[in-house]
């Protein structure tokens, strides 16, 4: 990849390994979700390609540096009945292989595969200073799918990026306008993007690499309830708790940031949190389909702060400069009244 000095803005996604000059024949989906945990934030991505996928490799760009101790699969957290009905919201089958990694997802009647679910073959490489690339190996998912022995006609895969700055995807953090009170709003910006040109690098696609289009991309982002989103864009979709809590406290627990975090305090903040959703998928005419190039989304969140120490000491201050006042009051009544009783005594 060239212009390594170039700022980037958003998340990147191209490829590459395909027949130079050819045009895609299919376009996959990417699921996007974002955990915001205190001060951590976790972002895992899904990807469902079909079993003809043409291109050997993808890269994603992200405008941070990392390495490939903050990546990991989630293949043992997603292959269960419960995770894939989290998940995907179906009630579809699984049944995971004895003999090789992996699981198939079915249809609940008649059986037929839908898809193989296989962990990705990934790697980590500095782009820039402030840059990194995820890369996944298409050809080992393939292989990996084929090992499952079920001819199904997709793959997905899925796995986790850790050490994600929210600057990210949020711009207006600590924006506020508190004074002195002791509760006040602080805004937050959601500006999330994928694929968008302006940017990306320029030079960043040659004829051997392009940018990704999908069929289907989707957002979803986890937050406190004390958040109040006031803006939306056309692409928002809903918001809502998450059904089974303690599968997803189970699932978005990050083990190896925090190998003794407890139950209880996983399932207060999936208890304490809502999820937000947007989504853009292809549109289709009779003749022709309009994939999914780029995806950028926009929305504003305002929350109430509150200090209770800042309302303790603004009421003891207060407290003590109404003492003070009211003592200085009195000082100067009892000496005006101390100067006229003198005054009288002499004109006597």
């Amino acid at each position: 990849m060239a212009n390594k000095s170039y700022p980037i803005y958003g998340m990147l996604c191209l490829e590459s390994g395909y027949e130079v000059g050819s045009k895609p024949t299919t376009y996959p989906e990417i699921h996007l979700n974002l955990w915001e945990s205190g001060n951590e934030v976790l972002l895992d991505i899904g990807l469902m390609l079909d079993a003809s996928y043409a291109a050997r490799k993808i890269e994603l760009l992200f405008p941070w540096s990392n390495n490939i101790g903050n990546v990991e699969g989630l293949l043992n957290r997603i292959a269960t009945p419960v995770a894939v009905a989290g998940i995907f919201n179906e009630s579809w089958s699984i049944i995971q292989n004895q003999k090789t990694v992996g699981a198939v997802v079915s249809e609940s009647v008649g059986n037929a595969p839908i898809f193989s679910m296989v962990e990705a073959s990934f790697k980590t490489e500095m782009y820039a200073d402030s840059a990194h690339i995820v890369s996944i190996d298409i050809d080992a998912l393939k292989k990996s799918a084929s090992a499952l022995g079920s001819n199904s006609p997709k793959i997905y895969t899925r796995f986790r990026v850790r050490n994600v700055p929210k600057s990210f995807y949020c711009v207006g953090i600590g924006q506020r306008d508190k004074g002195l009170v002791s509760s006040w709003q602080s805004t937050e910006i959601i500006d999330f993007r994928l694929n968008v040109r302006r940017g990306a690098p320029p030079a960043l696609e040659s004829p051997e690499r392009r940018f990704m289009a999908f069929s289907k991309v989707h957002l979803f982002l986890m937050r406190d309830r004390g958040y109040d989103l006031v803006f939306e864009d056309a692409y928002f979709k809903s918001c809502r708790s998450l059904e089974d809590e303690v599968f997803w406290a189970e699932y978005s627990t990050d083990t190896l940031r925090e190998p003794k975090i407890t139950e209880e305090r996983a399932l207060a903040n999936i208890k304490s949190s809502l999820g937000y959703q947007w989504s853009k998928k292809q549109t289709r005419t009779q003749n022709s389909a309009d994939f999914v190039n780029e995806f950028s989304i926009l929305a504003r969140f305002k929350k109430t702060e509150v200090s209770i120490w800042q309302f303790l000491i603004f009421a003891l201050l207060l407290g003590a400069l109404g003492n003070a006042l009211w003592d200085g009051i009195k000082w100067a009544k009892d000496g005006i009244v101390s100067v006229s009783c003198e005054r009288i005594a002499k004109n006597r």
